[in-house]
């Protein structure tokens, strides 16, 4: 039937958007992307606990880090903080490295 009908998937997206096809083919990146404030961005050698802090006010789980000319070279998530603090408390005072 939906052959004959040539109802393809992108028609099922559009009458059932709140089904996992409808959503894989109609989310789009900027439907769930951060950006602004929602989007923490540190320089390296930045102190972990100021990387924390901005983790926090953003509300995420992690930090974009970007050199001096802005360019991404890694991100920082909190998983990474409970291992490192498993390790050594000190991490907090340290600057990021990537």
């Amino acid at each position: 039937m939906l052959e004959i009908r040539e109802f393809k998937e992108k028609d099922f997206a559009l009458f059932h958007p709140g089904g996992a096809l409808g959503k894989k083919l109609l989310l789009k990146v900027e439907d769930i992307m951060r950006v602004g404030r929602n989007n923490p961005v540190v320089e390296e050698g930045k102190i972990v606990s100021e990387v924390i802090f901005t983790i926090t006010q953003a509300r995420a789980g992690a930090a974009i880090i970007v050199n001096a000319q802005g360019k991404l070279t890694g991100i920082f998530t909190d998983g990474d903080l409970r291992r490192h603090l498993g390790l050594d408390a000190a991490c907090l005072t340290a600057g990021l490295k990537t």
